[in-house]
């Protein structure tokens, strides 16, 4: 076995400062994003769901064939374009595949 060595006051404290340091910027991070119910994420959401439901027209989809391959209860697809109900990474990048468009297609829209 190797000896163990005795850690410094030096080095505790200077990896105490990095912790602390960390806690501080996450702490920071929590505080400045926005919250899953603010209204930023619920315009987010709105806009989001007005792509996908702009394109699935554009295709001639019907919302039930677009639940069905996306394996969603009926009457989910309608919330998610309305903006009530969130879709995760990964529905969108079944979206894209589906809707034929770059996954970065649901994040573009003009500035008013």
């Amino acid at each position: 076995k190797l000896p163990r060595e005795n850690p410094s006051i030096e080095r505790i404290e200077g990896l105490q400062g990095l912790a602390m340091n960390a806690v501080t910027l996450i702490e920071r991070y929590a505080k400045n994003r926005p919250a899953p119910n603010s209204k930023l994420m619920k315009s987010v959401d709105a806009r989001i769901g007005k792509k996908i439901k702009e394109r699935r027209i554009e295709l001639g989809f019907a919302p039930e064939l677009l639940e069905k391959l996306m394996n969603l209860r009926p009457g989910e697809l309608s919330k998610i374009e309305c903006g009530e109900k969130r879709t995760s990474e990964f529905g969108l990048m079944q979206l894209s595949r589906i809707l034929k468009v770059d996954f970065r297609f649901f994040f573009c829209w003009k500035k008013r």
